[in-house]
């Protein structure tokens, strides 16, 4: 029995994907291209894209194309990193969160910079602030964008800078979490600027997670940041594209 066409062009496709003939985050082809490569109907390309992004070699954006995610060491998933308040379990009335912004500044640190791939005495915009629910403190930030994302008159006041996201796209009209990441999670023990922010004990365990944002057309770094979670305030779930929804 002969195999059928939309397998035989998945087959083709994932050994062009596996041999580098496209990169990480690369544009992959349309379902035009596709059906002209293969010659064949737009309906059999379809349900061999639609398997490739099943497999988490291809990832879709509605109204952006079709992109590669596939790398060797790498599978697709869906990541969802909660944070939890387990001191309102008891009473559901206090939820009350709130950002603190603690410092915005303009800095320069060839340790960053080299982050940013910039020259080591270029200056960027540094954001600290402490996240806090019900007036108790959680969460500490240290945000890195480059002067290009903040707007000079609004940054007089650091307190117009309390969602860093929703501020960059009210800036720039950009939406920066439409935009490949990569992310790391680690425990580590307080220092002293955490331990004061958190109003913890020196080496108490935390969570610290690194954060860096890239454009998807030109790969320069946009955002870079580093923040330190009380460990028993978060929740990650790491899904693959192929589980079976509820």
């Amino acid at each position: 029995m002969s195999e059928p066409k939309y397998l035989q062009i998945e087959n083709t496709l994932k050994n062009e994907i596996r041999n580098k003939k496209f990169k990480y985050g690369e544009v992959f082809y349309s379902e035009k291209e596709l059906a002209q490569k293969f010659n064949v109907s737009s309906i059999t390309v379809i349900r061999a894209v639609k398997d490739l992004v099943a497999a988490g070699y291809l990832i879709r954006y509605q109204g952006k194309g079709t992109y590669v995610s596939y790398s060797p060491n790498n599978r697709l998933v869906h990541y969802q990193d909660v944070t939890t308040y387990p001191e309102l379990i008891e009473d559901k009335n206090k939820n009350e969160e709130s950002m603190d912004v603690v410092s915005l500044e303009k800095e320069s640190d060839p340790i960053i910079n080299t982050i940013f791939k910039t020259p080591k005495t270029n200056f960027y915009y540094h954001l600290k602030q402490i996240r806090k629910v019900d007036n108790k403190p959680f969460m500490f930030y240290n945000i890195y964008v480059p002067l290009s994302m903040i707007n000079p008159v609004k940054a007089q006041n650091k307190d117009n800078y309390k969602n860093i996201y929703l501020n960059i796209q009210e800036d720039c009209n950009f939406y920066l979490l439409d935009e490949p990441f990569k992310e790391t999670h680690s425990i580590i023990p307080a220092f002293k600027e955490v331990s004061e922010a958190l109003g913890v004990d020196l080496n108490t365990p935390i969570i610290r997670q690194e954060r860096t944002i890239a454009s998807e057309r030109s790969g320069e770094v946009l955002l870079y940041m580093n923040n330190y979670k009380l460990s028993d305030y978060g929740v990650i779930t790491l899904t693959s594209a192929n589980f079976p929804e509820d």
